[in-house]
This record gives C-alpha cells, structure tokens and sequence, in this order.
C-alpha cells in the first residue's frame, strides 16, 4: 500500500500558454506605451529649452539696444548678461552658424545695426516660435 501512494498523480498547477500570451501581450502593450510617453515628454523638454534659449536671447537684444538699434549679428559681446549656453541649440550650433536651429533676421540695417530683427526657430511638437524686436 504504501507503494501505491508514491506513484501519486501530480497535480497541473502551471500556466497554460495562453495565459503567458497574454501576459507578455500586456507587458509589451505597456512597455510600447511606456517608451512612447519617454519620447513624448524628451521632446517637450527639447521645445521648452528653444523657447527659453530664445526669450533669453530676445530680452538680452532688448536689454542692450543701444541708441542706434541692435546688433546686426548677436555676439556674447553685443549681448551682455546673456548665458553663452542660450546662444547655442540642443545640437551645439550657435545662433547665427550654418544649420542652427536658432535663427536671427535682422532688417533695416546700416553700420552693423539694425531697427528691427526677428529671432525664430522649429519647434517638434508646435509650430514655429518666432519673437520679433519690440514685443513683449
């Protein structure tokens, strides 16, 4: 008799592969929608720094208008205050350089100052952002 109990029945108590299918649906649905939110959230972050870098740069140009106007091309020097970080983009180019994100339009120039200019750049998510001499 005690034999027979030895040779007892095991009991199925595992997953069958459904249940793991769907278990791994669900982690991979979640993790897609995680990663997607990250990206989401870095892009912002990467409009945002635009935007600042470029009301920094356009309250530096208002701040250091001088009586005849503004700089033709913006440099630390003409930009007094002004964090030499806000001059460059998220890809290191500087305002002004080929390729940057940052532009600068100046209009109406003679002697290397101009009445008025325009600063822009893309942003990912938003249209253009765009401030122009004299706003607020």
């Amino acid at each position: 008799m005690k034999l027979k109990n030895r040779f007892k029945k095991l009991d199925n108590k595992g997953y069958t592969a459904v249940e793991l299918l769907a278990v791994i649906l669900v982690f991979s649905v979640l993790s897609g929608l995680f990663v997607y939110v990250l990206r989401q959230n870095a892009a912002d972050s990467r409009d945002l720094e635009r935007k600042r870098d470029l009301s920094a740069i356009y309250f530096s140009l208002e701040s250091n208008k001088s009586e005849v106007g503004y700089p033709q091309k913006p440099t630390l020097e003409n930009l007094k205050g002004l964090d030499p970080e806000a001059l460059a983009d998220p890809t290191k180019k500087s305002l002004g350089d080929p390729g940057a994100e940052y532009r600068y339009f100046p209009a109406d120039c003679t002697s290397g100052f101009c009445k008025e200019y325009e600063l822009k750049v893309n942003l990912e998510k938003e249209a253009e952002f765009t401030k122009k001499s004299g706003q607020n």
